[in-house]
Protein backbone atom coordinates (compact mmCIF):
# COMPACT_ATOMS: atom_id res chain seq x y z
CA UNK A 1 0.00 0.00 0.00
CA UNK A 2 1.50 3.23 -1.00
CA UNK A 3 1.34 6.85 1.53
CA UNK A 4 -1.29 8.39 -0.89
CA UNK A 5 -3.43 5.43 -0.79
CA UNK A 6 -3.19 5.45 3.02
CA UNK A 7 -4.07 8.99 3.34
CA UNK A 8 -7.19 8.83 1.17
CA UNK A 9 -8.28 5.53 3.26
CA UNK A 10 -8.00 8.12 6.18
CA UNK A 11 -9.80 11.13 4.33
CA UNK A 12 -12.49 9.05 3.60
CA UNK A 13 -12.76 7.37 6.75
CA UNK A 14 -13.04 10.68 8.60
CA UNK A 15 -15.48 11.98 6.27
CA UNK A 16 -17.87 9.27 6.73
CA UNK A 17 -17.33 9.60 10.31
CA UNK A 18 -18.38 13.21 10.12
CA UNK A 19 -21.14 12.58 7.51
CA UNK A 20 -22.41 9.80 10.54
CA UNK A 21 -22.45 12.40 13.40
CA UNK A 22 -23.22 15.40 11.64
CA UNK A 23 -26.62 13.38 10.77
CA UNK A 24 -26.97 12.01 14.23
CA UNK A 25 -26.94 15.94 15.35
CA UNK A 26 -29.40 17.65 13.00
CA UNK A 27 -28.21 20.84 13.21
CA UNK A 28 -24.75 22.51 11.61
CA UNK A 29 -22.25 22.81 14.11
CA UNK A 30 -19.90 26.43 14.98
CA UNK A 31 -16.64 26.39 14.09
CA UNK A 32 -15.10 25.56 17.57
CA UNK A 33 -17.29 22.18 16.95
CA UNK A 34 -16.26 21.50 14.23
CA UNK A 35 -12.92 21.64 14.91
CA UNK A 36 -13.44 19.27 17.99
CA UNK A 37 -15.24 17.51 15.50
CA UNK A 38 -12.13 16.96 13.25
CA UNK A 39 -10.30 16.27 15.92
CA UNK A 40 -12.10 13.68 16.80
CA UNK A 41 -12.70 12.22 14.33
CA UNK A 42 -8.78 11.88 13.04
CA UNK A 43 -8.08 10.52 16.07
CA UNK A 44 -10.74 8.17 15.61
CA UNK A 45 -8.93 7.11 12.40
CA UNK A 46 -5.37 6.41 14.21
CA UNK A 47 -6.82 4.47 16.65
CA UNK A 48 -8.38 2.59 14.29
CA UNK A 49 -5.41 1.91 12.10
CA UNK A 50 -3.06 1.24 14.51
CA UNK A 51 -5.28 -1.54 16.26
CA UNK A 52 -5.59 -3.30 12.74
CA UNK A 53 -1.24 -2.90 12.24
CA UNK A 54 0.82 -5.49 13.94
CA UNK A 55 4.09 -3.77 14.00
CA UNK A 56 2.28 -0.91 16.09
CA UNK A 57 3.04 -1.72 19.83
CA UNK A 58 0.02 -2.73 22.03
CA UNK A 59 0.75 0.40 24.24
CA UNK A 60 1.07 2.83 21.62
CA UNK A 61 -2.25 2.01 20.17
CA UNK A 62 -3.86 2.32 23.73
CA UNK A 63 -2.49 5.54 24.00
CA UNK A 64 -4.23 6.54 20.65
CA UNK A 65 -7.25 4.79 21.78
CA UNK A 66 -7.43 6.95 25.10
CA UNK A 67 -6.99 9.98 23.36
CA UNK A 68 -9.50 9.31 20.67
CA UNK A 69 -11.89 8.83 23.40
CA UNK A 70 -10.78 11.59 25.06
CA UNK A 71 -11.51 13.95 22.52
CA UNK A 72 -14.64 12.22 21.74
CA UNK A 73 -15.82 12.54 25.19
CA UNK A 74 -15.19 16.37 25.11
CA UNK A 75 -16.39 17.03 21.69
CA UNK A 76 -20.26 15.69 23.20
CA UNK A 77 -19.58 17.37 26.35
CA UNK A 78 -19.02 20.76 23.69
CA UNK A 79 -22.12 20.27 21.56
CA UNK A 80 -24.77 18.68 24.83
CA UNK A 81 -25.59 15.32 23.29
CA UNK A 82 -26.98 13.13 25.07
CA UNK A 83 -25.54 10.14 26.14
CA UNK A 84 -27.01 6.53 26.37
CA UNK A 85 -28.05 6.58 30.12
CA UNK A 86 -26.06 4.60 32.81
CA UNK A 87 -27.91 1.50 34.03
CA UNK A 88 -29.34 2.12 37.69
CA UNK A 89 -28.13 1.48 40.73
CA UNK A 90 -28.63 -1.29 42.74
CA UNK A 91 -30.46 0.63 45.06
CA UNK A 92 -32.48 2.39 42.26
CA UNK A 93 -33.52 -1.02 40.48
CA UNK A 94 -34.72 -2.10 43.98
CA UNK A 95 -36.51 0.80 44.73
CA UNK A 96 -38.00 0.94 41.44
CA UNK A 97 -39.45 -2.67 41.73
CA UNK A 98 -40.72 -1.97 45.25
CA UNK A 99 -43.06 0.71 44.10
CA UNK A 100 -44.29 -1.60 41.19
CA UNK A 101 -44.98 -4.04 43.75
CA UNK A 102 -47.17 -1.83 46.12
Amino acid sequence: MQVGDTCTQQSRRVEELRRAFQKNLKRKLTVLERAAMERAMRLTVRAEQAALDQSVPVDLVTRIDNSAQRAQRRLFDMIGAKRQPSAPSLAEYLTSRAEGAA
